[in-house]
């Protein structure tokens, strides 16, 4: 599966695992801790956005990435209080919020003071491997920028989706 094709109807291999709630981050708080948002992509026409995360530092999610799809968008909001740096993008906590709208918070940097808010009607969490996407993250400070774009997740890459959970309205 190429991440870059990911469609929120697209159907779930068989040898992917839905996720017990008490391992859902759509359903419990703080499931994302330690993961990376490493890139956005908004289909203002579809009215979704996705998010593909780098997961090697979690313990909590299984598998090297996952993509957060979030259909029915309603709101999507990146709050930057510092300069860019790879370190203030890790999630520090997550709250789930369920209203009429699913919605989650996710504090980021290492003092939280940062926010990535995302709220729609319908979403989907997938983790899996991506191939060849082993070891520690490039190092963002000293490597060079090709050497940083081959060390972390991208939406052409070939993802094997592991687990799943899926909220719908």
């Amino acid at each position: 599966m190429n991440l870059g094709s990911f469609s929120f109807r697209e159907v779930i291999p068989s040898s992917a695992r839905e996720l017990l709630e008490e391992a859902d981050p759509l359903r419990t708080d703080d499931l994302l801790e330690e993961v990376y948002p490493v890139a956005f992509r908004v289909d203002t026409v579809r009215s979704k956005a996705s998010v593909l995360l780098d997961c090697r530092f979690s313990d909590l999610v299984e598998g090297n990435s996952a993509i957060l799809t979030i259909s029915l968008l309603s709101e999507i909001r990146l709050l930057r209080n510092q300069k860019p740096a790879p370190a203030a993008l890790t999630i520090v906590s997550s709250k789930v919020i369920n209203a009429r709208e699913w919605s989650i918070r996710a504090g980021l940097g290492w003092s939280g003071n940062d926010e990535l808010v995302l709220i729609g009607a319908s979403v989907l969490f997938v983790s899996g491997d991506i191939r060849d996407l082993d070891g520690a993250p490039p190092n963002f400070m000293t490597d060079d920028d090709a050497t940083i774009d081959a060390g972390i997740p991208n939406w052409d890459a070939s993802f094997t989706p592991v687990t799943f959970a899926v909220i719908e309205s």
